[in-house]
């Protein structure tokens, strides 16, 4: 039946279905040419739309000379600081130009990551030249994975959002550069797949990508266990150093949105293999401590003052962090990171049960001044290029922990000293920058309304941004509440 015969005829935009003077055969023809004519529109219009797409990207492209990154480096000056030289001898006659520009400047970028130990510029260049990093970059793996931390970074630096063609290409090489080490077996693992296996690790941390850390984390634990089993020998020093800190700070971050990342780590036997018996104890304390704290900060708002039922089960964790503290002190050197963790989280708790930044109440000050002393130790002096690249974000949040809870002046010049390099290592130039690295670990509640209130757009310097902590921290937060 034909849709002239029809006593409803469906209403189709791009085709007549009768006409006033058209016989069946001229409706027919009228249609054929109407959707032909439809059909050629639309093909320009997707050539047009294929067209604007590609000019796009190439505009967002980034431009290969290396003189013009130099001259997109000069606008962000703050970056780049008063160092010393470092030269990496390995390297000679191995990079292209702009492979070279890329990690001239993750050298600069690691260097400052030393001064975060309060180390002064000339012993912070000794410190990386000597550092495990600098000792494994000349090999090819190692060299493709610091290439693409080094992309990452400068990225980051420039504040760059949009995608990064060259970022990925640099993650395919050094994915591929591992893959091939492994697909040569035993004769390609060693300490530098271990090494670049790591950064690529750090690299999932600071992007936020959990599957990929738990594949990284999952591999090289099977690594190290393999490689310690076939020498007979425990890991060496420099891994049992790093690795540790690099799971557990990736457990805090990761835990309270993957369920599963404890599991993973449980499965890898990483803990048995890579801390003592006391450390272990209190690493498993210290986790299940944080994913209660987590837990309550995430019923808690903030605008209000603590329930009692909630005053007392605060008060529980803060006791069971102190046993975590006390079984770690009979660790083996290397693990008092897990000391500096319970202390910050301890801090946190106090300062919320109090619902103010004073210290004329509670016990958070006697905590800071023993983190001080932690973090004076010799073995967090002398810190890894790759521990320090896979903590950064953990010490600012405990050193800004301690910052609002310090006691007297003396400790808080301590804290505020260390602040300000820290966060020249991050390039932070604004309280909403601080802020969403703070919230990835634990953050007092009330803390982004009362900075939000008195500091007025971005930090102008980093002594500025340290001042301005120093200063409003002084201030009570219970009158905001």
């Amino acid at each position: 039946m034909s849709a002239n015969n029809l006593d409803f005829a469906p209403k189709l935009t791009f085709v007549s279905v009768t006409g006033p003077t058209l016989d069946p055969v001229g409706a027919r023809a009228m249609r054929a040419h109407t959707t032909r004519a439809n059909f050629a529109r639309r093909r320009l219009r997707l050539e047009r739309e294929y067209t604007d797409q590609k000019e796009k990207r190439t505009a967002r492209r980034e431009p290969l000379p290396v003189e013009e990154d130099r001259q997109n480096l000069e606008h962000h000056r703050d970056i780049q600081t008063h160092l010393p030289t470092i030269t990496h001898p390995g390297l000679g006659g191995k990079l292209n130009a702009k492979d070279a520009f890329y990690t001239d400047h993750l050298t600069q970028a690691m260097v400052k990551l030393h001064l975060v130990t309060n180390a002064s510029p000339s012993h912070a260049a000794s410190a990386l030249a000597q550092s495990d990093w600098a000792r494994f970059l000349p090999d090819p793996t190692v060299l493709d994975a610091s290439l693409f931390f080094a992309r990452h970074v400068y990225a980051a630096r420039l504040r760059h959002h949009a995608v990064d063609f060259a970022l990925e290409a640099y993650k395919g090489r050094a994915i591929r550069s591992v893959r091939e080490r492994l697909d040569n077996g035993n004769s390609g693992v060693g300490d530098s797949l271990i090494a670049a296996i790591l950064i690529l690790t750090v690299l999932d941390q600071v992007m936020g990508n959990v599957e990929a850390w738990k594949v990284h984390i999952a591999g090289l634990v099977q690594i190290i266990t393999v490689q310690s089993r076939k020498s007979n020998e425990p890991p060496k020093p420099w891994i049992l150093y790093s690795v540790p800190r690099t799971i557990f700070q990736g457990l805090l971050l990761f835990a309270r949105h993957d369920a599963t990342v404890l599991t993973t780590i449980e499965n890898t036997d990483a803990f048995n293999t890579m801390l003592s018996a006391p450390a272990k104890k209190a690493a498993h304390l210290i986790l299940a401590n944080a994913e209660q704290v987590v837990a309550f900060q995430e019923t808690y708002s903030g605008n209000r003052p603590p329930l009692t039922s909630e005053k007392i089960h605060l008060r529980r964790l803060v006791k069971s962090l102190d046993t975590a503290i006390e079984l770690n002190g009979n660790a083996r050197t290397g693990e008092a990171f897990l000391t500096s963790t319970a202390l910050s989280i301890k801090i946190f708790l106090e300062i919320v049960l109090r619902g103010t930044t004073t210290t004329a109440e509670g016990r958070s000050g006697d905590a800071t001044v023993r983190l001080m002393e932690v973090l004076e130790l010799p073995e967090e002096q002398l810190c890894s290029s790759l521990v320090l690249c896979s903590s950064l974000e953990w010490r600012f949040w405990l050193t800004m922990m301690a910052v609002i809870a310090a006691p007297d002046i003396r400790v808080k010049s301590f804290y505020t000293s260390r602040l300000e390099r820290i966060l020249s290592a991050l390039a932070v130039t604004s309280w909403q920058q601080a802020s969403v690295t703070l919230q990835r670990f634990l953050w007092i509640p009330f803390a982004d309304a009362f900075f939000a209130a008195d500091q007025s757009g971005h930090f102008t310097n980093h002594d500025c941004c340290t001042a301005f902590v120093s200063d409003n921290w002084k201030k009570p937060l219970a009158t905001e509440l």
